[in-house]
């Protein structure tokens, strides 16, 4: 037995019956609209548009290999600019705007959580990447600025504090001077030989301000803080000339993806001025753990009772976890590996070259199917395979990635891997291992002479 939804010939929904009430009215077209919106996020996206068939009759997606090969321009850009001078130690505060703007759905999400989850990717990023560095959180709501959280180097508590400040809903208008002068507060008291940065979530496209930003702009210059902005839908152009007149950068983007890369692409540290941060010698103490671990003791200023815990080597406190700060004088505690990650900006890994199939294959006599370097898994497709089946896991199309340095090839998955975790070539690492001794000098020194005898 079917039930006819329509009356007259007209939907549910539909607002012309006369005999509907408000109530239906207004539950018609909350209906309407949510049909709507779940339109609007589907409308962009044609899946099928993103297929390819490649040489061998398999599909590929474009979007992906678009997406390599915009990488890949990234890291040559890095590598050009890798022999400038970069700060080790970073102060970032990150303005999250929460204005009404951020409700809007011109993307497949709204683009308050697009942020957040391209945030939540930033902090892990950038504490990997940045070991002895702080990160603070602020949020823009109702012309307001609110410090959500302090300057620490933890991910998770960051994470935690963006969750709860997204638990009220977004509204009012944007100020970019309120948030200019939160900044400033937060920023102000930190060491000179720090890098002090603010990073701007945007999604408003303009700012509503009680006084003049000019002067709020002097004194971001005076404190030496760099501003970048990371938009949406448009440029502000008071917000340009403040990213330029503190080198900072300012990039609008349309798309998820691009504004993601975008975020996650200052966890890489700026070009340190001397005017923004003198060199100078850090006074730095590695401590040690030598507590067992039934033993307890006070940790940390809230001198928590817990077990473990790291000894200041200069006061001889106790902190909980590393890096940090000494809470009673101050100097900065980390562990050796920590300072070993933080030079991996400093040197990175050279971008790979792509090198054609033919190639490859005709450098091993086609008798052996050329394998990654680093995976060991066959680098191309063969008519064994079958369509759209790969054979491992580093299994590429009709490329392979190679090593100037030390001339070996890998895969598109292990390319990614190196450049992004790894941050050294395994091809490098063990042409350095097994290099032959050092040549003689030629100077041939003369033997020591001889000891007296004793009478």
């Amino acid at each position: 037995m079917e039930i006819d939804s329509t009356k007259n010939g007209k939907k549910p929904w539909d607002g012309d019956d006369g005999g509907s009430d408000d109530g239906n009215e207004v539950e018609a077209e909350e209906a309407l609209e949510q049909i709507r919106a779940w339109e609007r996020r589907y409308d962009q996206h044609h899946a099928y548009e993103e297929l390819a068939e490649d040489a061998h009759g398999n599909l590929v997606l474009t979007s992906a290999t678009a997406e390599r090969q915009a990488k890949r321009q990234r890291l040559a850009h890095q590598q050009r600019l890798s022999r400038v001078r970069r700060g080790m130690i970073r102060y970032v505060v990150v303005v999250f705007d929460l204005s009404e703007a951020a409700t809007q759905t011109d993307m497949r999400q709204p683009r308050a959580q697009i942020f957040k989850e391209a945030l939540t990717r930033f902090a892990r990023q950038f504490f990997e990447l940045n070991p002895l560095s702080q990160l603070g959180l602020m949020i823009a709501r109702d012309r307001e600025t609110k410090r959500v959280l302090e300057l620490s180097s933890s991910p998770s508590a960051l994470e935690a504090a963006l969750q709860k400040a997204l638990s009220d809903r977004p509204g009012g208008r944007l100020s970019a001077q309120t948030a200019l002068d939160a900044t400033v507060a937060a920023l102000s008291s930190m060491p000179v030989y720090g890098l002090r940065e603010c990073l701007l979530l945007l999604s408003s496209l303009g700012t509503q301000d009680a006084g003049d930003i000019f002067e709020t702009l002097e004194v971001v210059k005076r404190e030496k803080i760099r501003v970048s902005v990371v938009g949406v839908g448009g440029e502000v152009r008071v917000l340009r000339k403040i990213a330029d007149a503190t080198s900072g950068t300012y990039t609008v983007h349309a798309s998820e993806a691009q504004l993601t890369d975008a975020v996650l692409s200052h966890c890489q540290p700026p070009a340190a001025t001397q005017r923004q941060a003198p060199a100078s010698l850090v006074q730095m103490g590695f401590p040690s753990q030598r507590l067992g671990l039934s033993a307890v003791s006070f940790l940390g200023p809230e001198c928590i009772i817990a077990p473990g815990g790291c000894k200041c080597p200069q006061c001889c406190a106790r902190v909980q976890s590393l890096p940090c700060q000494c809470h009673v004088c101050g100097i900065t505690l980390m562990s050796s590996p920590h300072l070993a990650k933080s030079y991996h900006h400093l040197f990175p890994v050279q971008p790979f070259r792509d090198v054609p199939r033919d190639a490859v294959e005709g450098g091993t006599g086609g008798d052996t199917p050329p394998r990654c370097f680093g995976c060991e898994q066959r680098l191309f497709r063969t008519e064994a395979d079958g369509a759209g089946r790969a054979a491992g896991l580093g299994i590429t199309t009709d490329v392979a990635a190679e090593c100037p340095e030390c001339r070996q090839r890998f895969c598109m998955d292990c390319d990614e891997l190196i450049h992004d975790k790894g941050h050294n070539c395994p091809g490098c690492e063990l042409a350095q291992t097994q290099a032959p001794p050092q040549p003689h000098s030629g100077v041939d020194m003369p033997p020591p002479p001889a000891r007296p005898k004793k009478s």
